[in-house]
C-alpha cells in the first residue's frame, strides 16, 4: 500500500490546518468507532503503524494485533466513558467496583479498599468541566486519574479496559500531533452515546430492567448511607 508515515505527513502539510484538522478527526472516529462500536481495539497503534495515503485516507498497519471484548468488558468500558460523558464520576466508580469486586471474589476473594474514598475521588474529577476547569479536557488525563486512584484502593482493573484506555491514550497523542487542539472527548461522546442506546436496544426489557434495578438499589444504598450519616452526626453532638 502507498502512503506517509505520520511524521512525513506533518512536516508535507505543517501550514495547512484545516486539512491536519480533518485527518485527526478521521483517526479518532475511526479508533472510537472500532472500540465502542465495532467491539475490537487494534492493540498496536503508534505513529509507526499509521500511514496516510495520497487521497487522504488513513491506513493502520498490523492489524493482526488486535484484542475483542467480552460482552462484561464491553458493557463497562461503553458504561464507564458514558457516565463521564454525563459528568457523573460516581456512577463510573460503582461500575469500575463493582467489576473489580466481581474479578477479584472470583479469584483472591478480596474486596476494593476505601470504596467512599475511591468514589468521591472519582466523582470530584467528573466536576471539573462543571466547574469551568478544563485542565481535564484530554481523555488521558481522565484514563491516568482512574488509575491512579485505582491502585490506591485496591480496584482492580480488567485487561481489557487497560488495553482501550493505552490505545486511546496512544491515539489521543497521534491526534494531538496532527492539531493541538484536538478534544477526542467532542468526537467520541456521540459514538459513545449511540454504542450505549444500540447495546440498551439489543439488550431489550432485561437490560432496561437491569438498569432499573440498579438505579433503585443505588438510591436505596445512598439513602441508607444518608440515615447513617446523619445518626452518626446526632450522635455525635449528644
Amino acid at each position: 500500500c502507498s502512503g506517509v508515515t505520520l511524521e512525513e505527513f506533518c512536516e508535507q502539510h505543517k501550514d495547512d490546518r484545516e486539512l491536519r484538522a480533518r485527518m485527526c478527526e478521521l483517526g479518532a472516529r475511526t479508533m472510537c468507532e472500532m472500540i465502542f462500536n465495532n467491539n475490537f481495539v487494534h492493540a498496536d497503534v503508534h505513529p509507526g503503524n499509521v500511514l496516510i495515503s495520497p487521497d487522504n485516507k488513513l491506513i493502520l498497519l498490523d492489524c493482526g494485533i488486535a484484542s475483542e471484548y467480552s460482552e462484561r468488558d464491553h458493557d463497562l468500558a461503553i458504561n464507564v466513558i458514558a457516565a463521564f460523558i454525563r459528568m457523573d464520576g460516581r456512577r463510573a466508580a460503582e461500575f469500575l467496583i463493582e467489576n473489580s469486586n466481581h474479578h477479584m471474589q472470583e479469584t483472591t476473594g478480596e474486596q476494593a479498599l476505601e470504596v467512599e474514598k475511591y468514589l468521591d475521588e472519582i466523582a470530584e474529577i467528573s466536576k471539573a468541566p462543571m466547574q469551568g476547569d478544563f485542565a481535564f479536557k484530554k481523555v488521558t488525563m481522565y484514563i491516568n486519574y482512574i488509575m491512579n486512584s485505582a491502585s490506591k484502593h485496591h480496584v482492580r482493573i480488567t485487561p481489557a479496559f487497560v488495553s482501550m484506555a493505552l490505545a486511546i491514550k496512544v491515539q489521543e497523542g497521534i491526534a494531538l500531533k496532527l492539531n493541538p487542539n484536538a478534544s477526542i472527548i467532542k468526537v467520541a461522546n456521540p459514538i459513545i452515546m449511540k454504542a450505549e442506546a444500540k447495546r440498551l436496544r439489543q439488550g431489550g426489557f432485561e437490560r432496561w430492567k437491569t438498569i432499573a434495578d440498579d438505579t433503585w438499589r443505588d438510591f436505596k444504598v445512598r439513602r441508607e448511607r444518608e440515615r447513617n450519616a446523619r445518626l452518626l452526626a446526632e450522635a455525635q453532638t449528644v
